[in-house]
């Protein structure tokens, strides 16, 4: 897939009006967030050392500033263990929320969705939308939703964009069944793809 080249620039624009302000302000907003959700409500999930660990400072200082420009409502929890996340996803109120923010590789997604597989209302749990900044040594989800790997541009597209659905594969090994959204593998495979982690 050829990456994009698309970059988010964020502008401040003054401008002296006739009319009431307000009435300004809530016609431009009609006419940015016109088929999606204005003033989000996110949970943020940061995986800190995903990566080259720097997964926090691009949300910092590439993704924050857009979430905070479009009035969103951001919920931030940094990871401290594999399963954490999953953990998050399986407690979290999800009525109180318009989308899970990842910020790291395809690891924590997979996490989310396997977390939001697992609770009693799961059918209902996985329309929540999910989304990604990409922050990972593997960032093939965010290069499949905004073709691009960069955090500024992901935090646009998720500020305006819209929900699309994706395909998920179960996979079911004994006793335990896993969500997958990007492939799946087995033997020799997966056994050089864990065995070579090392060497992203």
């Amino acid at each position: 897939m050829r990456q994009s080249k698309k970059r988010a620039i964020v502008q401040t624009y003054e401008y002296e009006l006739e009319c009431d302000s307000s009435e300004f302000v809530a016609l431009a907003m009609e006419k940015a967030y016109h088929e999606t959700i204005c003033h989000k409500r996110f949970v943020v999930l940061i995986n800190p050392v995903s990566g080259s660990g720097k997964a926090q400072t691009n949300y910092e200082q590439h993704a924050r500033p857009f979430f905070e420009s479009a009035g969103c409502f951001m919920q931030v929890c940094i990871t401290t263990n594999h399963g954490h996340a999953m953990e998050i996803a399986k407690n979290l109120d999800l009525t109180a929320i318009d989308a899970i923010v990842c910020v790291s590789g395809d690891g924590l997604p997979h996490d989310v969705f396997n977390g939001l597989g697992q609770r009693k209302d799961a059918c209902a749990a996985l329309q929540t939308p999910i989304a990604m900044i990409p922050g990972g040594s593997g960032n093939a989800l965010a290069l499949n939703l905004y073709g691009t790997s960069s955090p500024s541009v992901a935090a646009l597209e998720i500020v305006k964009g819209i929900r699309v659905p994706i395909d998920l594969c179960s996979v079911t090994q004994g006793q335990s069944r896993y969500l997958s959204f990007l492939s799946q593998s087995w033997g020799v495979i997966a056994d050089s793809d864990l065995e070579t982690e090392h060497l992203r």
